[in-house]
């Protein structure tokens, strides 16, 4: 599974991979709720990952997180609440 924290965040948050190898390739994509990819990265599994949004066009609503490798893919649904 995914944890993600702090959840919401303001668009830096840490996302940790149970049940994945560590140093394993993952591909990240954070959809949208309407379905829009707004953010991809490859990354090698670390424990944890961080992740800083901030500099991303990104408003306040509801994401989707979603993990893929091979033919695993596991999905987690976050909030973020930046200030202005």
């Amino acid at each position: 599974g995914i944890s993600i924290y702090p959840n919401p965040s303001k668009g830096i948050f840490t996302i940790r991979l149970h049940g994945m190898d560590i140093n394993q390739e993952v591909n990240l994509n954070i959809y949208s709720i309407l379905g829009n990819i707004v953010w991809s990265k490859n990354v090698f599994n670390s424990d944890p990952i961080k992740v800083n949004m901030n500099d991303s066009p990104l408003l306040n609503g509801l994401f989707i997180l979603v993990v893929m490798n091979g033919n695993t893919l596991m999905e987690k649904k976050f909030v973020i609440t930046k200030e202005y």
